[in-house]
């Protein structure tokens, strides 16, 4: 009873006081005993995660058929800045493009070729490199842009072609490609 008798006369507020204190005192400890045992551990290492680049045989496909379209479109609108930019700067193909669209700017010269694939495949894939392995019917078709007159491609050709894809930082951009055969069909 001695204890009712002190927090009947210490009143209200001076009660208040005093929890309020030692509810302070408590969360203080508490904080102390935190930031000794913070302290004592070693901080953990953030860990810096490498981007993967990598792609599955079905995106590498899918990346492929589009790197193929933009350098089909480049041809037909004569557009180096297109074939720039899906080439790496050292590939081969570089200087075929410059070479093929400078002609066909030279000579007045659309390409209205048309390309129909029969089969493509991934035959490697690695974090660095993809090997693309297709078979494509050209029926080429090259008319004078003043005039609209065919001026060559008559004979269709199938070619079986190595293409080769490389990853240029986060992008995968067309390298090299090589033609293994070629037939004319009649």
């Amino acid at each position: 009873m001695q204890a009712d008798d002190r927090a009947a006369r210490m009143g209200p507020v001076k009660a208040f006081i005093i929890l309020v204190g030692v509810v302070g005192a408590v969360v203080a400890v508490a904080s102390l005993t935190r930031q000794t045992d913070a302290t004592s551990a070693p901080a953990p290492t953030p860990s810096i995660a490498t981007p993967d680049y990598s792609l599955t045989n079905a995106e590498a496909l899918a990346r492929f058929q589009e790197l193929h379209e933009t350098l089909r479109r480049a041809s037909k609108e004569r557009s180096l800045e297109i074939a720039d930019s899906i080439l790496t700067p050292d590939s081969p193909l570089q200087e075929v493009a410059r070479r093929d669209t400078q002609q066909l700017i030279s000579d007045g010269v659309l390409d209205k070729s048309i390309f129909e694939t029969v089969n493509v495949q991934v035959v490697s894939n690695t974090d660095a490199e993809i090997m693309v392995e297709q078979r494509v019917i050209i029926r080429p078709h090259f008319v004078k842009e003043a005039t609209g007159k065919n001026v060559g491609g008559n004979l269709d050709v199938i070619l079986d072609v190595d293409w080769t894809l490389r990853r240029l930082t986060d992008r995968w951009l067309l390298h090299d490609a090589v033609v293994t055969s070629r037939e004319k069909l009649k």
